[in-house]
């Protein structure tokens, strides 16, 4: 039995009511009772699997002996055994980003040669992100004639509150207006304060957009012993140094634009090609 865990979260943050408090009782419970009772449980990042242990009490083999190894990409020790039960495993097999298709915003952006209208872009779910209001107001203090793009699922009433403090929040939009917008983005903000992976992010930081984001676990491990990577990691709820770091970044952007030539990151990032793979090695392994 395989089971696929991106990260955690919980189900509604604000219990109205009995019925809520029992769904989300019990949402919880079978999802419990699922992952400890699976096989093998397929995650993204060293962050959800570090989750698995906190919320689910589904902890590492600590004793290398018991580990089973197995190679994926070059790497070994990807699977891990669980020291407490002998049935669950642990398999990190990564998220990815679709490099093709954002190999085509590189090549456009440097054949068209357009100026970046948007100063800033966010997109993800309102829910998870923590202060924006108040960093964007705070920029808007010090920079009034700057400009927000969100994208994303959001309520009609968050979209309406979004508008009135000037931001621009989008909804949802079709992949082709998401590259669109991405290629016009000199910054691109990312105040969540929960993932597993950072799909966003990663699209970004391939495209050679700077990034400001909360220190959480998974960026932490992702990107913060490399000092290529174009992103700035601020202690979470530091929403006035938050700010700050978005004003300088658009401010850098302002300086280089003439001296630097649009390139993508020179990071290696993993395509859904890459997942894929590390999925069927994992089958292949347990058979």
């Amino acid at each position: 039995i395989f089971v696929v865990f991106h990260h955690y979260e919980q189900r509604i943050t604000i219990r109205k009511n009995s019925i809520e408090i029992f769904y989300n009782f019990l949402i919880e419970r079978i999802t419990s009772i699922m992952l400890k009772n699976s096989d093998i449980i397929l995650t993204v990042s060293k962050s959800s699997m570090r989750e698995l242990e906190f919320f689910y009490d589904i902890k590492n083999g600590k004793n290398k002996n018991k580990n089973k190894n197995l190679k994926i990409n070059g790497t070994r020790g990807i699977l891990h055994k669980n020291n407490n039960r002998n049935r669950n495993e642990i398999a990190i097999v990564g998220a990815g980003i679709d490099i093709d298709i954002l190999d085509v915003v590189v090549s456009s952006k440097n054949k068209i040669n357009k100026n970046k209208d948007i100063d800033f872009l966010c997109m993800g779910r309102m829910e998870k992100f923590i202060h924006l209001e108040k960093i964007w107001m705070k920029i808007k203090t010090v920079r009034p004639n700057s400009n927000l793009v969100m994208i994303g699922r959001a309520s009609p009433d968050t979209m309406e509150k979004l508008l009135s403090i000037g931001i621009d929040h989008r909804g949802f939009v079709s992949e082709e207006e998401k590259i669109d917008l991405s290629s016009r983005t000199k910054v691109f903000i990312f105040p969540s304060s929960r993932e597993g992976f950072g799909i966003a992010v990663a699209e970004a930081l391939f495209l050679g957009i700077p990034v400001i984001a909360w220190r959480i676990p998974v960026f932490d491990d992702l990107y913060s012993k490399n000092e290529e990577t174009k992103i700035k990691l601020i202690e979470l709820g530091n929403w006035h140094l938050f700010a700050d770091e978005c004003i300088k970044a658009i401010e850098r952007y302002n300086l280089n634009r003439f001296h630097k030539k649009y390139k993508k990151a020179s990071n290696a990032f993993p395509s859904w090609k890459n997942v894929a793979q590390n999925v069927i090695s994992v089958i292949e392994y347990t058979k």
